[in-house]
């Protein structure tokens, strides 16, 4: 196989970076943005108030008060003061400062409340308004840059004495829920405690609750989300936020404001600031390259990143995780909904819907998700791989043989890993928790076995995928702290052995492919700082992908996010920058 075929290998990102030490130089066209990402589990004091303070004021309070995160309100028919500053450079800024977030929806409210607006009594029509109510407020997160977050709905105490009326508020937030899940957030309510311990067994579960059970005047810092009226400290453990004492002022760093105080073991949008990021994945051939965001979106380009297009599918419903391409007009996607995963086709500038794979019990809301293609674009394995915890390492894996028009469950994959098939039948799999094993098959997936791999002096190896020059001759690159290997066999990859070792920093002069395996040495190669992962079709044109990370004081966490391309093999380096970075 020649070196150009090898790097059609693509596996996600997510699991294949491993941390290297590189030299640095000097690059061009520095931008930032910001993206708010998912959802953190705190255990933190926060507040909430009315309206969005200003930016300076936001900035004094977390260089001097106790709070961690901000309650804000992003929209809503029922929201009762107007938002001068909330915006999404608000939640930008913010966010470099070091905020986390409470997202709160003001919708309708109960049917049996005094509130002038409020959804249907009749719970075939609340179970619809609380899905609408969820695609508005979805929609409003992602123009402020929360993306795939947490949103809670803002339910007023209603009498919950009142049954008809109880059916109507788990009609609507079971509506929230599903749509909330299926728009790719998590759902959760801000609701009184003997309302919410009613919730707690319907069915799409809440991710979290927000209750108001006050108890203290002011912020007092031994307040604990556990022990509230109504509402069993066994419901939502660490996924409960108190609101533990109502309108009141307080002034910290000389700055007053009029605040609610709350204490959460629970869930709140995550404050990373990403300087120029925004990567899922991506890929790069000869003649195509792309780049799945995290905002599921799919950009395509013919010139090494001078020109770019956005090929999302434009019937997407879900939340595009993973993408392949042969060549500028073929390629897959993999879109992810709560209750499956859909498969589309790429051809000659249009999509095609190709399959739909049912989700069980077994998947997460998130997945991570594998996808390997023959040349020939009629073979397509893809490889879920399951919650677990750290000591384990589980996946299910999907083939076709029809271009992915049809899929089976091929039940016996030992692992959820990165894999990649050079042909129909042969194909290379990496397992355990570390992605320490290397298994193979010929058959199709139908069997594995694990290749007998020397031992290297550490028992930690993390592996990358092998790549083959020929049917008998190939290789890959294993790490273990500061140190690498480099492994070759040469008898069709039956076995392995080492034929060098070095540390991690002289990698720099080694050019890799997507699975961070040799392609060729180049003395006094120089890389952008924060590289951990090259790929380079040839000799002079490639791509760097770098990620850095700190956190400072009162844990803001800054997430340093580039691509860089090269045209000179590698001399030098320019930032790469598509519409939507």
């Amino acid at each position: 196989m020649k070196k150009i075929t090898c790097l059609l290998i693509f596996a996600s990102l997510l699991l294949a970076l491993i941390w290297i030490s590189l030299p640095t130089i000097a690059v061009k066209g520095a931008q930032e943005s910001a993206n708010v990402q998912g959802v953190a589990h705190v255990q933190l004091q926060g507040f909430d108030t009315c309206s969005a303070p200003s930016l300076d004021r936001m900035q004094q309070w977390w260089w001097h008060s106790p709070y961690w995160y901000i309650g804000i309100y992003i929209g809503g028919i029922s929201r009762g003061c107007s938002q001068p500053n909330l915006s999404r450079h608000w939640i930008s800024e913010t966010t470099r400062q070091g905020w986390k977030f409470l997202p709160t929806w003001v919708g309708p409210q109960a049917p049996c409340t005094s509130f002038p607006h409020k959804f249907s009594s009749n719970t075939n029509q609340a179970y619809q308004q609380g899905k609408n109510e969820a695609i508005a407020a979805a929609q409003a997160a992602r123009n402020l840059g929360l993306n795939s977050s947490i949103i809670y709905y803002d339910m007023e105490r209603y009498n919950d004495n009142d049954t008809s009326c109880r059916q109507a508020v788990k009609a609507f937030l079971k509506g929230w829920v599903y749509q909330l899940h299926y728009e790719g957030f998590q759902a959760g309510v801000y609701a009184s405690p003997c309302n919410a311990d009613d919730y707690y067994y319907s069915y799409p579960r809440l991710d979290g609750v927000w209750a108001a059970s006050w108890i203290y005047n002011q912020y007092t810092s031994y307040a604990s989300p556990y022990g509230m009226t109504c509402l069993p400290d066994s419901y939502w453990q660490h996924r409960r936020i108190r609101q533990y004492a109502g309108d009141h002022r307080e002034q910290w760093g000389g700055v007053p404001m009029w605040i609610d105080s709350n204490v959460a073991d629970g869930l709140v949008a995550t404050s990373v600031f990403y300087r120029g990021g925004g990567i899922q994945s991506f890929g790069l051939l000869p003649n195509v390259g792309w780049i799945v965001t995290r905002k599921g979106q799919i950009w395509l380009t013919r010139d090494m990143g001078r020109s770019w297009e956005n090929v999302t599918p434009p019937f997407s419903t879900g939340t595009v995780i993973e993408a392949k391409f042969l060549t500028p007009y073929e390629g897959w996607a993999v879109q992810e909904l709560p209750q499956s995963f859909e498969i589309a086709k790429f051809y000659e500038g249009k999509w095609e819907r190709m399959a739909q794979i049912n989700k069980d019990w077994r998947f997460a809301l998130r997945s991570q998700v594998h996808l390997s293609v023959t040349p020939d674009g009629q073979h397509l394995w893809m490889n879920v791989r399951l919650p677990t915890s750290g000591n384990f390492n589980l996946g299910v894996l999907f083939r076709s043989v029809d271009g992915g028009r049809n899929w089976e469950e091929v039940p016996t994959v030992p692992a959820g890993g990165p894999l990649y098939f050079e042909n129909a039948l042969k194909g290379w799999l990496l397992g355990g928790p570390l992605h320490e094993r290397l298994f193979y098959t010929l058959d199709g997936g139908e069997s594995w076995k694990e290749v007998k791999v020397q031992p290297a002096p550490s028992k930690t190896l993390r592996l990358a995928l092998p790549v083959f020059e020929n049917e008998q001759s190939g290789w890959f690159i294993a790490y273990t702290g500061d140190r690498y290997y480099l492994y070759v066999s040469k008898d069709g990859g039956k076995t392995w052995k080492i034929r060098s070792e070095g540390r991690s920093s002289e990698m720099a002069e080694m050019v890799f492919s997507s699975q961070n395996v040799l392609v060729q040495k180049v003395p006094h190669f120089e890389l952008p700082k924060g590289t951990v992962l090259v790929v380079m079709p040839d000799a002079m044109d490639g791509w760097a992908y770098a990620w850095d990370g700190r956190c400072e004081a009162k844990k803001k966490c800054v997430v340093e996010e580039y691509l860089y391309v090269t045209r000179d093999g590698g001399k030098s380096w320019d930032r790469v920058v598509w519409p939507d970075r």
